[in-house]
């Protein structure tokens, strides 16, 4: 399990002021990268906006401290800085337009810092490039930033720019001036941004693996280097010439959508838990009685039973419902509203369990009766991370007389809700 640590480390060095000690062999803190951050999100380099702001708002409830990467640097090579408990450095390379324009409001959202890696050559005073120079990618036209999009996001506070070459080479292919690669995109940087440029990031990764090529970094002037690929490493056996850090790809996010490996907070913690749920019935009751329903009324109320069941790991989750009218579902029907003193059901939900979750159901005085839809939606406590939901599911049958409406239980599928029909519906949770 990844342990953050919150105490000063001093790691080997020169200065015999220091006291020496190496990092325990659990202590890591993750690099997270990403390329596009925009509305779409159309190959592995790329998140939508949507998703990068819930990945935000993920870190935020779990703790975690957004740190820069000269924070990091001075930890590791035993400078005495105290890190937060749950750190994390946040990087975006190639210099997009999309980080002006979509990343940073959110990053400005909750204060969080972040390292921009810039391949200078990219970059225009007027004239903008766009990626028709990365073959992969170029069918998926993105544009770059230009010098005063940079400086502008440098007087934020919130941007550290640092190199990643001029062209965006490979820096052991034959032909490359690596020392021109290295001095000038230092020198464009310091330029613009006004600021020290002591960290780099290998173009594609390559070269992060070549003693050769770090040496070359070393000797340009630079403190340290990270590599485009890598999984979570403790500090112990970090190598601050090529450190690793973990991509955030397209089908990383806060919704699970089945598979362990997808889920953002992953990322950051390898034994974070994931329950694997799945709801197989829906029972309407008598609040005082405990029978089933027959009918209802506008202005009753219902205790809704839902039983489902958790094949993976256990976690606390909560658990909404939200009903609409069917042959109206923008207007609001009703919303859940839990028998807990919270004002909503969250539980621990234990692994390889089946649960049943209780909700009181207030129908609206004036509801409009017809056929209705329910959906079932679990997330964690902290209603940032989507765990499963049922999508929109008929429960009932026909309008009983004199506004009556008659009740049944329902077996609810996995189908995905639909974003025109329901859009508008709010819930409470």
């Amino acid at each position: 399990m990844t342990v953050h640590v919150a105490g000063p480390y001093k790691a080997q060095g020169s200065d015999p002021g220091l006291d020496r000690q190496r990092p325990a062999a659990d202590v890591s803190v993750p690099i997270l990268m990403w390329h596009k951050v925009d509305d779409r999100a159309p190959s592995q380099f790329w998140v939508t906006a949507t998703q990068f702001a819930r990945q935000m708002a993920a870190l935020k409830a779990y703790g975690y401290t957004p740190i820069v990467l000269g924070t990091l640097y001075d930890y590791v090579t035993g400078q005495g800085i105290v890190l937060p408990s749950k750190p994390v450095v946040l990087s975006f390379d190639d210099g997009y337009q999309n980080l002006y324009t979509h990343a940073l409001p959110i990053l400005q959202q909750y204060a969080f810092p972040a390292v921009a890696f810039i391949p200078t050559g990219k970059i225009g005073t007027t004239d903008r490039q766009d990626n028709a120079w990365d073959a992969p990618e170029a069918p998926y036209k993105a544009a770059h930033l230009l010098w005063s999009e940079i400086e502008a996001m440098a007087a934020t506070g919130l941007v550290d720019f640092q190199s990643h070459t001029v062209t965006h080479p490979d820096l052991e292919a034959a032909g490359i001036n690596v020392v021109w690669e290295l001095a000038q995109a230092k020198h464009d940087l310091a330029a613009h941004v006004h600021q020290a440029v002591d960290f780099f990031s290998y173009p594609c990764g390559l070269g992060a693996d070549s003693a050769a090529v770090q040496h070359q970094v070393r000797q340009a002037g630079y403190k340290a280097a990270v590599a485009g690929w890598g999984e979570l490493e403790p500090l112990a056996d970090a190598n601050v010439w090529a450190l690793k850090r973990t991509e955030v790809a397209s089908w990383h996010d806060t919704v699970y959508d089945g598979d362990p490996s997808h889920c953002f907070m992953r990322l950051l913690d390898p034994a974070f838990p994931i329950p694997h749920i799945t709801v197989s019935s829906v029972t309407c009751l008598d609040p005082t009685t405990g029978e089933a329903c027959t009918q209802v009324r506008g202005g009753d109320s219902v205790l809704v039973r839902v039983t489902a069941t958790n094949t993976g790991d256990a976690a606390v989750v909560g658990v909404s419902l939200a009903f609409v009218p069917d042959a109206d579902p923008s207007a609001r029907f009703s919303e859940s509203h839990a028998l807990a003193p919270a004002g909503k059901v969250e539980r621990l939900f234990a692994a390889s369990s089946t649960a049943s979750f209780e909700f009181l159901w207030s129908v609206l005085a004036d509801a409009r009766f017809g056929r209705f839809q329910l959906r079932v939606a679990f997330h964690d406590q902290y209603d940032v991370l989507k765990w499963h939901e049922t999508g929109w599911q008929l429960l009932a049958g026909r309008a009983g007389g004199a506004g009556q409406r008659h009740l049944k239980s329902c077996t609810l599928g996995n189908r995905k809700p639909d974003p025109q029909r329901h859009g508008n519906l709010r819930e409470e949770h």
